[in-house]
C-alpha cells in the first residue's frame, strides 16, 4: 500500500511537470516567438527532400527576358497572345493556363483574343481576389474559366503555402 501511494505521488509529479511544460510551450507559441523556428525547420525539410522527376505529361511554356527582347514589347499585345494561344492549341493540350492578367486590352487584336478565348475551350485565365482586385479577362470570366493568382507571403516575405480557395463577394475587398 505504501508503494502504491509513492507511485501515485510520482505520477502526480510527472503529470504536473508535463502540464507545466505543455502550458509554457503553448503560451510561447501563442506569442509567435516560435514561428521563425517553425519556418526554418519547414524550409530545411523541403530543401532536404528528394527531388522528384518532372512528369513528362506537363509542359510549362514561359516568357522570359530573352523572349521579351525578341518580341520587343511588354506587356505582350493581344494579337501576339492570340498567336501564342493558337500555336499552343494546335498541339491539343488538355489545358492552357495563362498566368498573365488579360483584363485590359493591350495593343491591337482584342477581338481576335476574345475569339480565341471563346473558341479554345481549355484556356484558364487568372484574376486577383485578395488586396488590389484584378478582374479576369471578360470572355473567360463569362465562361467561368478563371482561377485566382493570389499568393500570401509569410511575415518574413517568403511564400510557403498556396491558397486553394477564397470565398468572397465580388464587391468585397479582402
Amino acid at each position: 500500500m505504501l508503494r502504491l501511494g509513492w507511485q501515485i505521488r510520482q505520477l502526480g509529479g510527472i503529470l504536473a511537470v508535463s502540464w507545466g511544460v505543455a502550458t509554457l510551450v503553448i503560451a510561447i507559441g501563442m506569442t509567435g516567438l516560435l514561428q521563425p523556428l517553425e519556418w526554418f525547420a519547414f524550409d530545411r525539410i523541403l530543401q532536404r527532400r528528394a527531388i522528384s522527376e518532372v512528369d513528362s505529361r506537363f509542359l510549362i511554356v514561359t516568357i522570359d527576358e530573352a523572349d521579351l527582347r525578341q518580341l520587343g514589347e511588354w506587356p505582350i499585345s493581344d494579337s501576339k497572345m492570340t498567336q501564342l494561344l493558337q500555336a499552343l492549341h494546335q498541339h491539343h493540350p488538355r489545358t492552357i493556363g495563362i498566368d498573365i492578367y488579360r483584363d485590359l486590352p493591350i495593343g491591337s487584336g482584342r477581338n481576335q483574343l476574345n475569339e480565341a478565348f471563346l473558341n479554345i475551350p481549355n484556356i484558364v485565365g487568372i484574376e486577383q481576389v485578395i488586396g488590389e482586385l484584378v478582374p479576369p479577362a471578360p470572355k473567360l470570366n463569362s465562361q467561368t474559366q478563371t482561377g485566382m493568382a493570389d499568393l500570401v507571403p509569410d511575415a518574413d516575405g517568403r511564400i510557403r503555402r498556396g491558397l486553394l480557395a477564397v470565398k468572397c463577394d465580388k464587391d468585397e475587398k479582402i
